[in-house]
Order: C-alpha cells, then sequence, then structure tokens
C-alpha cells in the first residue's frame, strides 16, 4: 500500500491527476491476502506488537493523503475466510483498524472518516449467497 500511495501522492504533487479536495474520497483497503496469510509465521513471537507496527505504517500512508489536503476517508475492514475457518490475525487487524480510525479522527478533526464493516457484508453475502444471486460460493 506504501507503493500506491506514494505514487499517487507523486503524482498529485506532480498535477498528473486532479483530486478537488472539498469533493473527493480516499479509500483504503488492505489485500487480505497481506493478514491472513501471516497466520503461520512461526518467527513473530508479538502478535499485538507485529500489528500494531504494521497499523502504524498503514496510517502514515494515510497521513501522506491527508497532507495533499483530502478530508475524506473511507477505511474498509477486511472480511475473515469463514470457508477456511476464522482467523485471529484478521479479528486483530481489524480491533486495531477500529482504534486508529478512531484516533485519527479525534486528532483531525476536519475530516470525515468512515470505517465500513466489509466483515459483516461478506459474511452476510456467503450466509445468504442465494439472496445476492451467487449460486457457488465454494470455488
Amino acid at each position: 500500500m506504501t507503493e500506491q500511495a506514494d505514487q499517487w501522492v507523486q503524482a498529485w504533487k506532480s498535477d498528473l491527476i486532479r483530486a478537488p479536495t472539498k469533493s473527493s474520497l480516499a479509500a483504503f483497503f488492505i489485500g487480505i491476502n497481506d493478514t491472513g496469510d501471516v497466520n503461520g509465521w512461526t518467527n513473530i513471537t508479538d502478535w499485538s506488537a507485529f500489528w500494531k507496527a504494521e497499523m502504524n505504517s498503514y496510517f502514515r500512508v494515510v497521513d501522506q493523503v491527508y497532507d495533499t489536503g483530502l478530508r475524506h476517508f473511507l477505511f474498509l475492514n477486511l472480511p475473515d475466510r469463514p470457508t477456511s475457518g476464522s482467523n485471529p490475525q484478521v479479528a486483530t487487524f481489524n480491533s486495531l483498524l477500529v482504534q486508529q480510525v478512531a484516533a485519527f479522527k479525534a486528532s483531525n478533526k476536519d475530516v470525515s472518516a468512515i470505517l465500513f464493516d466489509t466483515n459483516k457484508l461478506f459474511a452476510d453475502i456467503l450466509d445468504n449467497a442465494a439472496a445476492y444471486g451467487f449460486t457457488n460460493t465454494t470455488g
């Protein structure tokens, strides 16, 4: 995510893209694999410290975008992968994201920030697949 944000900021600074600060929305959704795949890592002994460091990196990117003048932010939490069992790393990430979004809003009174519960939406879709027009949710 840091590379994508760096590219966006550079393009914005170079006037290659326009993002009117009053009407643009910055949306952040880190990859599911980026969090879910670490579950099997055996070299990490303090998961809380690991995720706090990751969240600090995440919000350094958010601050870069904020510094360009954007004030409308959308954060999407991560869906767990219920077909393969619950993943505690996703739950930890989502919990810390709630805290970080709240801290971001508290320290930047001029922002509007929404945390969208992607986890709940995906769970509902998988639990009620037919209602959404899906016939195969396993492969």
